[in-house]
């Protein structure tokens, strides 16, 4: 492989890996859980990739979170909103 060749290479893997990166970057996860919460365990029950947990507060993992909308349909509070 020529040196041209293989720097153009190197150019795509970087873009591709940047690619790759960026959402994890720009996670801006749209739902949040308000203080109207009734801390019921509806929406941790009704999640389907498990990314809402209990404690003193129900908290929403941005990592998890794949914001299909199914805690927000679930909530009979109307606690989660976007």
């Amino acid at each position: 492989m020529n040196k041209i060749k293989r720097e153009q290479a190197k150019k795509i893997k970087e873009y591709f890996l940047s690619l790759c990166k960026e959402p994890e970057k720009q996670k801006n996860m749209a739902y949040k859980i308000s203080d109207a919460c009734l801390a019921c365990g509806t929406c941790k029950e009704a999640c389907p990739v498990e990314a809402i947990t209990a404690g003193d507060i129900y908290v929403i993992d941005a990592d998890k979170c794949i914001e299909c909308g199914t805690c927000a349909a679930e909530c009979p509070a109307e606690a989660i909103s976007l």
